[in-house]
């Protein structure tokens, strides 16, 4: 019977191998996977930034456009229809401008659950902080130019 039992232990040891790779391989699957999520959220948070940035540069032309057009009508050289275009581009680039904020921080909360920081409630100087001014980043408080 030894025989029989050095069996069963060879078994039982093969099979703890072959369910300790298989725990390996899951593990190994659960963190690249977990890369691959943060990599894309610190990639979304890069280009959410740069769009801040854009879109506001648009909404400073689009202003400016504006400001041009109500000239031109009050001086009589441009049509009412033109000036009621340039409004109608200056609102929506300054829509674009904030959409591109709400997908800041939108993608800042992906990277900030993808390393497992729960966002929690913000006292109203980090709110304004957060929100007024897009140049301060809201995970360092420092002024950069990206993140």
């Amino acid at each position: 019977m030894p025989l029989y039992a050095g069996g069963r232990r060879s078994i039982a040891r093969d099979r703890s191998a072959a369910q300790l790779e298989q725990l390996r391989l899951e593990d190994a699957g659960a963190r690249q996977g977990l890369e691959t999520r943060l990599r894309a959220a610190t990639v979304e948070l890069a280009a959410a930034w740069r769009r801040i940035g854009l879109r506001a540069e648009a909404q400073a032309h689009a202003d400016e456009a504006l400001a041009l057009a109500e000239t031109a009508w009050r001086q009589g050289s441009l049509e009412q229809v033109a000036l009621l275009d340039a409004r109608t581009l200056a609102r929506q680039a300054g829509l674009a401008a904030v959409e591109a904020r709400w997908q800041y921080l939108q993608a800042l909360v992906h990277l900030q659950r993808g390393l497992g920081v729960v966002p929690g409630p913000l006292d109203a100087q980090d709110r304004e902080r957060l929100v007024g001014h897009v140049g301060v980043l809201p995970l360092t408080g420092t002024q950069e130019s990206a993140p």
